[in-house]
Order: C-alpha cells, then structure tokens, then sequence
C-alpha cells in the first residue's frame, strides 16, 4: 500500500490564497460571471419597492470558496434574487446566472 502525504502549506496556498493559482483562476470567472449575469438581470427602474437583483449581483469568497449571488431583497429585507432566477407560483423565472455561468464555463 502506498501513502499520500499532502503538503498542507502548498495545498493551501494552491486552494485558499487569492494569489494562488486555483483559487486565483475561480475568481477571475466568478466575476466574469457575475459580469454576465448582471446583463441577463431583469431590471425596473420604476420598481423603488425591490433592490434591484443586477445592483445586488455580487462575488464573495470564503474559505477558499467563491460564489456568485444576488443579496436582492424586497423593502421587508426578505431575498428576492433566487425567485427571480427560479420563478415563483407568482411570477415566472427570467434565469440570469444561469445562463451567465453557462456562457463564461462554455467559453472558459
């Protein structure tokens, strides 16, 4: 049987540091993503009742995890952004990250 030993401090460098080359890399699409996304966001500038979701689009990065999200949410401070990507029994999807993130992953 052979052993795998990891080198923790490269790992981590490799996986968790913003400079690092893994992390780095997931970073740069995330916010090509997020670039993508807020162009497919629906958007009414007479809604003044809703953050708007483009306005809310937004890469975080935690403990070596990057995510693409929308923090829209309705004047009660309740989250809109999945609703709208999903749709809801009252209103229909209009999808914006998806096809962002289908278009970045498809081109990257």
């Amino acid at each position: 049987m052979t052993k795998v030993r990891m080198n923790e401090p490269v790992l981590e460098a490799l996986v968790s540091s913003p400079h690092g080359p893994l992390l780095g890399h997931m970073i740069e699409l995330a916010e090509r993503v997020a670039d993508q996304a807020r162009t497919h966001a629906p958007y009414d500038a007479s809604d003044t009742e809703h953050t708007h979701v483009r306005d809310a689009i937004e890469v975080q990065i935690t403990r070596g995890q990057v995510r693409v999200a929308s923090t829209a949410a309705d004047s009660r401070g309740r989250p809109v952004g999945l609703f709208v990507e999903v749709g809801t029994r009252h209103m229909a999807a209009q999808p914006y990250l998806r096809p962002a993130f289908d278009a970045v992953i498809h081109h990257a």
